[in-house]
């Protein structure tokens, strides 16, 4: 708390001495505010209320022990207090308000109620005394929260006119001044303030922020580093430079730092760090180096360094070998054995990461709250194919620093990831309240989930502002090139995607987003002529014999598509994808033994999820006898996702085909009425009508259907059941 607002321990605790019950507290409290010991004044002005819960001089004494303590929210109730039982005390006014406009400057959000209070009571302490100091220095804050400079002007001089002098006031005026658009009376005041006192170095900094053009910014670094020569002000200087393109002036700030190492001995370490900042990777490596021959107090800490930037520059060796070489001195380093689970959580070799994945919950064990081990851990998960463990350290991530957007950001991409988009948009939408909604990341994703919910025109919206902001941006255009395929915009898709594919690219999506560009164009041969030149240069990628199945899929030749499956599985015999393939090719064939055959080979290679359970059910209960099964694969399916309407209509087809109608009626009903124009849904009530006995309501539903133009093979099926239901 500001000198401005002391309190005065002898006068405070003349106070609470006289006050009947509390004066064996008095001594001990006087000793131990004039030793600042605020801990034990504050517990003798807790006993202190213990004797009289009213006592205002008790609470002014507790909240100026907290706010010494930093703990602001109860020295502010305490204050509070004490103004409510002495509203004539100043001193208890001008401590309040102190801490109230603290309350309101460290909260974003400017709360109108902590607002109001501080101009409440600094209306009270200007009626009370106008010659308060306190009470013209917050007005002056207040009206810079207005943005009303010239307020501020008037308010911050009356002040000075109190106290001159004060730092805190004089830089209030200063930057006010500025605003108002009055340079000239602005430096006047800098120059009076430098002019008593050289070294302060908040007048540079304001004095900097606000010079018209670099070279008379640089002039004012130059200044303040010959009155406060510190390591910090010369690396500012740097950093302006740098930023000015100056290159040698820059290193000729730096090398002061690096030939003077008994004024700076940290020289090497700061102005690596320097170096590494802007990317300046050969002069910071050889610097830290430097460092670790020369400097045996800093030499873990520069191999450390020498590591983080290794990894960033993607040599994973030379990150290892440094990371080791700090183990090997310091084995309980946490920072190393970090680094060192990081490089093994993404090696290429797999079998390193059970040894990361133990090693970054052994780091949890001893430092809970570390804002990346959560996050790291939860990566080294999800590579291991651990979706439920990376979640649960996603979680505990955000419980730890719910302002941290990194968590949010990669549950967010496992939602979109797992088909659960409107999850994933909630999440992104907590990143407004972080101040993280308009980072390109966020963008992205937000664009994603409105895609894959169906609401084009926000998705390109957000792609737009993306594309506006970062023009050219590679990962907004292909996203746009998909919303335009998903929009039947081929032709705008397929130009997007030229421009961004590259033959022979480790990133298929430009590929695969321009082969079905041309698939929805009906370019089949041109689409296979793309694919077959890729695969020409490639030829061991699955994905390749997957894009070229689908083209032949589409053109008609289910034979061919088979070919390109099969090879797939030479090489990868259990390929859950490719033999889903071929299963709906063989069913589509009329294959169904062979097709349900392959689909429990596709199963037992994993492939389990909600849709193919959904679809497996749906072949067994139309194609085959095997109700019951059918039945089992449709609720399993459905308590997978209740919300899914196709999911329903497979439990309710499973449920008639297994002779249960009534449970069949029991769903198809309701979504005959919420979609009454789908003939699928209609066939099927029709049918559970019949095999309720009731014709003319299945008669009734067959009849919507038929008019609701069903697909050709739907349409023969209604017509057999018309027949069936006028034969009875």
């Amino acid at each position: 708390m500001r000198s401005a607002a002391g309190f005065p321990g002898l006068v405070l605790l003349t106070f609470l001495a006289c006050s009947h019950g509390a004066k064996q507290y008095a001594d001990r409290a006087v000793q131990a505010f004039a030793a600042e010991n605020y801990t034990e004044a504050g517990l003798l002005a807790r006993k202190a209320l213990k004797e009289d819960p009213n006592f205002g001089p008790a609470h002014f004494a507790l909240g100026f022990a907290l706010s010494r303590q930093n703990r602001g929210h109860e020295a502010l109730a305490h204050l509070r207090r004490a103004v409510e039982r002495m509203p004539g005390d100043e001193r208890a006014r001008e401590a309040l308000v102190e801490m109230v406009l603290r309350a309101l400057l460290s909260d974003p959000r400017r709360p109108t109620a902590l607002y109001d209070e501080a101009v409440l009571h600094v209306d009270a302490l200007l009626a009370a005394n106008p010659r308060s100091f306190q009470g013209w220095r917050v007005r002056g804050a207040l009206a810079c929260l207005d943005r009303k400079p010239g307020e501020a002007v008037l308010a911050f001089r009356r002040a000075l006119a109190l106290r001159s002098g004060d730092d805190e006031v004089t830089l209030g005026l200063i930057e006010s001044l500025f605003l108002d658009r009055q340079p000239e009376e602005a430096l006047r005041v800098a120059r009076e303030a430098l002019a008593r006192r050289p070294s302060f170095g908040a007048v540079y900094d304001t004095l900097y922020r606000n010079a018209g053009d670099p070279a008379a910014a640089r002039h004012i670094l130059e200044e303040k580093v010959t009155a406060i020569p510190a390591a910090e002000n010369l690396l500012q200087l740097a950093e302006h430079l740098v930023r000015c393109g100056e290159q040698a002036p820059m290193r000729d700030v730096l090398n002061r730092l690096l030939a003077d190492p008994e004024r700076y001995p940290d020289a090497l370490l700061q102005v690596a760090a320097f170096y590494a900042k802007f990317a300046y990777w050969d002069d910071a490596l050889a610097l830290l180096s430097a460092c670790v021959e020369q400097d045996q107090s800093h030499r873990l800490t520069c191999r450390k360094r020498l590591a983080a930037i290794a990894l960033t520059l993607r040599r994973p060796a030379d990150a290892l070998r440094e990371a080791e070489a700090v183990l090997a001195e310091s084995p309980g380093d946490a920072e190393a054995r970090q680094l060192r689970a990081t490089l093994w959580a993404a090696s290429r070799d797999t079998g390193r990461l059970p040894a990361a994945i133990s090693e970054f919950q052994s780091l949890l064990r001893e430092n809970p709250d570390h804002p990346a081990l959560n996050l790291n851990l939860a990566k080294a998960l999800l590579r291991k194919g651990d979706r439920s463990g990376a979640r649960s350290a996603l979680a505990a991530a955000r419980r730890a620093h719910p302002a941290d957007p990194a968590p949010v950001l990669l549950i967010a991409r496992l939602d979109l990831e797992d088909d659960r988009p409107a999850l994933a948009l909630r999440n992104l939408d907590l990143l407004v309240k972080l101040r993280h909604a308009g980072t390109l990341e966020t963008l992205l994703l937000r664009a994603a989930a409105l895609h894959a919910l169906h609401r084009p025109a926000e998705a390109r919206e957000q792609l737009d502002l993306v594309l506006r902001q970062y023009p050219g941006q590679p990962s907004a255009r292909l996203q746009l090139a998909y919303l335009s395929i998903s929009q039947h915009r081929y032709a705008e898709a397929e130009s997007i995607l030229r421009n961004l594919y590259r033959p022979g690219s480790s990133d298929p999506r430009p590929l695969t987003g321009l082969a079905n560009a041309m698939l929805g164009q009906r370019q089949f041969e041109k689409a296979r002529a793309l694919l077959e030149a890729e695969l020409r240069r490639s030829p061991q990628p699955p994905g390749l014999r997957f894009l070229l199945g689908t083209v032949e899929t589409r053109a008609g030749r289910p034979l061919r598509a088979l070919e390109h499956y099969r090879a797939i599985l030479s090489g990868d015999p259990g390929n859950a994808e490719a033999l889903l393939r071929i299963a709906r090719i063989q069913e589509s064939l009329g294959q169904v033994a062979e097709a349900e055959a392959t689909y429990r080979k596709a199963l037992a290679a994993g492939a389990n999820g909600p849709a193919l359970l959904n679809h497996f059910a749906f072949f067994l209960a139309d194609r085959t006898a095997n109700s019951a099964e059918a039945l089992a694969l449709a609720r399993r399916a459905q308590q997978a996702d209740p919300g899914n309407v196709d999911f329903q209509e497979t439990l309710a087809w499973a449920s008639l085909m297994a002779g249960l109608p009534q449970d069949a009626l029991a769903l198809l009903r309701p979504l005959a009425a919420k979609q009454p124009g789908n003939p699928s849904f209609r066939y099927h009530l029709a049918a559970a009508e019949l095999a309720a006995g009731n014709r003319a309501g299945a008669r009734r539903h067959a009849e919507v259907a038929l008019a609701a133009n069903p697909a050709p093979e739907e349409k023969r099926r209604l017509l057999d059941l018309v027949a069936r239901i006028d034969s009875k």
